[in-house]
């Protein structure tokens, strides 16, 4: 308990403040020292993030481009060699090996730049107000997989549209994704009783989660071992994370109704669209 008190403080900038029975020269001599050195250590620090973040989003971009070459290099010596003598069947698993190989890369460089693209400070970012229930129609209408949308009750808010899609997207793909029957999902919301909090449901009726392995879910590049064999980069629920923490929200994790997982986003309740 004093350690988290401790850290409450020093978040809300303790040691920012001067004792008024310590005011001599010496003292204070080494509270500037020390506010410089900080203030100079995090600059360093936000310094080497941009220039990781900008070498990250230059590198997906070049990755991307080659690996989309690849592929179609793939195809078109696949189809040259079907035309000119039948393929082995081993000949036949290496190409398709190739091919599904350039497929995963594809979808975690693409998932890399998402991620480090879920930035409010990025100057693409735009916010304007967003039909939830919008967004989740568009993206139904783009998938090939049997969904049941059971309830879509969700609030107008105020979001970067691309980013709560990708969000929405990820938590509609891992329903269909991870599921042994066909997928179900609900979505819901509702205002805290002290009106200062919005919370977003969204329950599924997959494999669920277990308990033990909930706190590493959003973690980048960790795949939860679950039974089902799935491809995936392990960034998806990173980035979902992400873009709400970019939002001033936190999103948990506990059993659905449905009998899967159910995701519980909470924002700050001036995201609603329609707050004064």
């Amino acid at each position: 308990r004093q350690m988290c008190i401790r850290d409450s403080l020093i978040k809300a900038g303790i040691q920012d403040f001067i004792a008024k029975d310590r005011l001599d020269s010496e003292y204070l001599f080494k509270q500037c020292q020390f506010s410089i050195e900080r203030k100079a250590t995090q600059n360093a620090l936000r310094d080497k993030t941009t220039d990781y973040e900008a070498f990250c989003h230059s590198l997906s971009h070049d990755f991307s481009g080659a690996i989309r070459r690849i592929t179609q290099c793939t195809y078109f010596l696949n189809d040259s060699l079907a035309k000119n003598h039948a393929l082995s069947a081993e000949e036949k698993q290496w190409l398709s090996f190739i091919q599904s190989s350039a497929s995963e890369v594809q979808q975690l460089t693409s998932d890399l730049f998402n991620y480090l693209s879920a930035d409010a400070t990025l100057p693409s970012q735009t916010t304007t107000s967003t039909n939830l229930n919008e967004l989740i129609e568009t993206i139904c209408k783009t998938i090939d997989s049997p969904l049941t949308i059971l309830t879509c009750d969700l609030p107008i808010i105020k979001g970067n549209p691309s980013q709560l899609q990708l969000a929405l997207k990820n938590f509609i793909d891992n329903a269909i994704k991870y599921n042994e029957k066909p997928a179900q999902m609900s979505f819901s919301y509702k205002i805290e009783e002290n009106n200062d909090r919005l919370v977003i449901h969204i329950d599924d009726n997959g494999i669920g989660i277990p308990e033990e392995k909930v706190p590493h879910i959003f973690i980048p590049f960790q795949r939860i071992e679950n039974g089902l064999q799935r491809q995936g980069s392990g960034l998806g629920l990173s980035l979902v994370h992400r873009i709400f923490k970019q939002m001033g929200g936190n999103i948990h994790v506990m059993p659905s109704s449905l009998g899967g997982t159910c995701f519980e986003i909470r924002l700050p309740i001036h995201q609603l669209a329609n707050q004064k």
